[in-house]
Order: structure tokens, then sequence, then C-alpha cells
């Protein structure tokens, strides 16, 4: 009876086996997928940042000259209002 049973069970232990080792490679690769898909979110991240930085650099830029210029403009008013020496 003891062969009998192992004769009938041994295919599906193989296929257990089988299936096993399949799962074990599927989590390998999930674990794998997980890892690339942190690495990718921190890339995307480090990038929006630089990104950000490049953009406050450039309005800053433009706002500095905003204030100049509204700067040389109430300075040209101001030299409007003087009375001019005749």
């Amino acid at each position: 009876m003891n062969e009998a049973f192992e004769e009938v069970a041994e295919p599906y232990f193989r296929a257990l086996a089988v299936m096993q080792d399949e799962a074990t490679q599927d989590r390998i690769e999930y674990r794998d997928l997980i890892v690339g898909v942190r690495q990718t979110h921190s890339e995307l991240a480090k990038l929006a940042n630089d990104v950000r930085e490049k953009w406050y650099e450039k309005f800053d830029k433009r706002l500095t000259r905003v204030e100049e210029n509204i700067n040389l403009l109430f300075s040209k008013l101001g030299e409007l209002d003087q009375p001019q020496a005749a």
C-alpha cells in the first residue's frame, strides 16, 4: 500500500514543489519590483525638488528685476517732481 501511495502521490508532490518554487520566484520578483518602485519614487522626488528649486531661483531673479524696475520708475518719477533749475 505504501508503494501504491507513493506512486500516486509523487506527481502531486512534484507539482507542489514546482508551485512552491514558482511562488518563491514570484515573491523575489515582487520584492525586486517594490525596491525598483521605491527607488523610482525617490528619484522622482529628487527631480521634483530640483525643478522646484530652479523655478524658485528663476522666480526670485524675475522678482528682483521687477523690484529694480519699480525702484527705477519711482526714482524717475521723483526726478520729474523736482523743480527744474532754470
